[in-house]
């Protein structure tokens, strides 16, 4: 997920008793780095109600983030994860994956966009029409640069409150993959597994070699690793 940005200019004034109207407007009017509150934590339903589509967006405890553009690099590591991730859930039958504007629900105020997340066969009611969805089973966030980076330990602590099963910070500046699962309600880093590679808890059998995920944008083919996972 690209970071949130909140340039000075863009920042748009609370709106002070706005009517629902009034309300529609002025967050679809909102462009790229703004942050727009009212004088009340805006709801989920509020969001989705009067929220554009043409921009990606976050409701982080009450207050609109409309994000500026990913790094090309950013962008193509999330197509090609969701798409290697994809075309093997979908092979075994294992359950559902969603890429970038795809939502997680977390109370009332806020709503969060992994840049790839994936559902078990078993919990697929969770997910919704609206595109905002339950706590996922497996939660992917990409980091491409330090403002960034702390952007995702804050949606570490949301994931954590919501019961996500998994989570994976890929932090490319850093080159390194931080893989961490629910344990008694708190996450707990994984360790590194074999020199190399590593495995999910939650889409059985899924392992990657850690490498590829900072090859971008000439990752290897997606259908070979599928074919050679599956064989």
């Amino acid at each position: 997920m690209s970071v949130i940005t909140t340039p000075r200019s863009a920042a748009r004034p609370a709106a002070r008793g706005a009517s629902k109207q009034d309300l529609r407007k002025r967050i679809e009017a909102l462009k790229p780095g703004d942050v727009f509150s009212i004088d009340r934590p805006i709801t989920i339903d509020e969001f989705c109600e009067y929220g554009s589509d043409e921009y990606g967006s976050e409701l982080v405890n009450g207050v609109i983030y409309v994000m500026s553009p990913p790094t090309d690099r950013h962008e193509a590591l999330a197509t090609w994860l969701a798409r290697v991730l994809g075309m093997y859930v979908e092979a075994l039958g294992l359950g559902e994956v969603r890429g970038g504007r795809s939502g997680v629900g977390i109370g009332r105020t806020s709503v969060r966009e992994p840049d790839v997340l994936f559902f078990r066969r078993e919990r697929v009611g969770e997910m919704t029409e609206r595109g905002v969805h339950g706590a996922p089973d497996l939660a992917v966030e990409i980091v491409d640069s330090a403002k960034a980076r702390r952007d995702a330990v804050q949606k570490q602590a949301q994931y954590q409150e919501v019961g996500v099963a998994e989570l994976w910070v890929i932090d490319l500046p850093q080159r390194e993959l931080r893989q961490f699962t629910l344990d008694e309600g708190a996450f707990r880093r994984i360790p590194a597994g074999e020199p190399g590679e590593f495995a999910s808890r939650t889409v059985q059998g899924f392992r990657l070699r850690t490498e590829w995920l900072f090859q971008g944008p000439r990752f290897p083919s997606s259908l070979e690793i599928v074919q050679n996972l599956l064989a």
